[in-house]
């Protein structure tokens, strides 16, 4: 099971990175390329139950309070993201956990019908899809605030990931091309959770990856 719930998480962050890579040159004809221009580091996101067993009409509070000047590794000074920062946010059913040869079955059916299990409520923020959010900004902030009301019984994870950043600069000549992590300059999510309960979702887990566990009964 632990070995299961570290793939799973393995795989999500191997789908936002593949996702990522297909975007270097697409409708561009590359006839020069550059370096990554950033590198980023991880990021606080504070995710809360009130309780460790949830029921029905309960809330998942999902808060994210990340300071405009993302520190840049790579020239030790801090960036001013003026444009855009997008979050991907995954709610997924682990009803089928114990069937690991078909790891997605459970994501793919409740993301097609989101609104069946979960209702969703953008505080702060603005929602494109059930997965991807756009962050506000917000007096120096770049702010998403979300409640997720369970609308059916079961067990759940909750994983995080940046989606988009997006500093502003000017748009680089059409025959240069980017290397590397163009969309979010590797900027990673670190959850901060209360009332986890991953080890109950996934029992046995010694190790538990950067997920948010919690069981609707």
């Amino acid at each position: 099971m632990e070995k299961y719930a570290y793939f799973k998480y393995v795989v999500f962050l191997l789908l936002v990175s593949i996702h990522q890579a297909c975007v270097i040159g697409i409708g561009k004809k590359c006839q020069s390329y550059i370096p990554q221009q950033y590198k980023f580091g991880d990021y606080p996101i504070h995710v809360e139950a009130r309780k460790t067993t949830l029921h029905v009409g309960d809330t998942v509070f999902v808060t994210a309070k990340i300071d405009l000047q993302f520190y840049d590794s790579l020239s030790h000074r801090p960036v001013t993201i003026n444009d855009k920062v997008a979050l991907f946010i995954k709610v997924s059913s682990v009803t089928n956990s114990s069937n690991p040869t078909n790891v997605f079955m459970g994501d793919t059916t409740i993301y097609r019908v989101f609104d069946q299990y979960f209702t969703t409520r953008v505080l702060k923020g603005n929602k494109s899809t059930a997965y991807l959010f756009g962050c506000q900004r917000t007096n120096g902030f770049w702010e998403l605030e979300l409640q997720y009301i369970p609308l059916k019984k079961g067990s759940y994870d909750l994983s995080a990931s940046f989606n988009k950043i997006q500093p502003g600069d000017a748009d680089l000549p059409e025959e240069v091309c980017m290397l590397g992590d163009i969309d979010t300059f590797g900027a990673q999510v670190r959850l901060n959770t209360v009332n986890n309960q991953v080890k109950r979702v996934y029992p046995g887990l010694e190790s538990p990856p950067n997920i948010f566990g919690f069981i609707v009964e």
